[in-house]
């Protein structure tokens, strides 16, 4: 299949800080920012103080503020892949059957640790899983780095040292 590509995306978010960095009042354009920026860092790096999730990669931690919609999207996009994609699609097909039939349907005891996870995505996500509607982790993946800004340390919180 080969590497998945994220051409438009990738373009959008060059045009959008290029600009953004040249001809936008620089309130604005930190707000700009905060609505694509996504901090890369070494898994043992502390966490930036205003993200508010994160997936781990590799050896590296990518982490989303609340504003930045299209990161929380991929990183949890990448959390259903890890758990649904190990489930054989007709194991996947009787899970959505079961649980759209009762939604606190529970797997058998005989029953794999991935098919155990699978249960417990809404019915609605494993639908939109099958769908394709939701993409692959290299697929979410490459939207992360398309958005990365930092990628050795998170920026850190800093103490005001003018108070006094």
């Amino acid at each position: 299949m080969g590497d998945v590509e994220v051409p438009f995306m990738t373009e959008i978010v060059r045009t959008i800080r290029r600009e953004s960095d040249s001809k936008i009042h620089v309130d604005v354009d930190n707000q700009v920012k905060d609505i694509f920026d996504v901090f890369v860092a070494q898994k043992e790096d502390e966490k930036p103080f205003d993200a508010v999730n994160f997936v781990s990669i590799g050896s590296l931690r990518y982490y989303a503020r609340a504003t930045n919609l299209i990161a929380l999207l991929a990183i949890n996009g990448i959390s259903v892949d890890r758990v649904l994609d190990p489930v054989p699609e007709e194991k996947l097909v009787a899970i959505l059957k079961a649980l759209q039939a009762d939604p606190n349907a529970q797997p058998a005891a005989d029953a794999s640790e991935a098919e155990k996870a699978a249960y417990k995505v809404k019915p609605e996500i494993i639908t939109m899983y099958m769908q394709g509607r939701i993409k692959s982790e290299k697929y979410y993946t490459q939207v992360l780095n398309v958005l990365a800004t930092t990628k050795v340390k998170p920026p850190q919180k800093k103490k005001d040292d003018s108070d006094g």
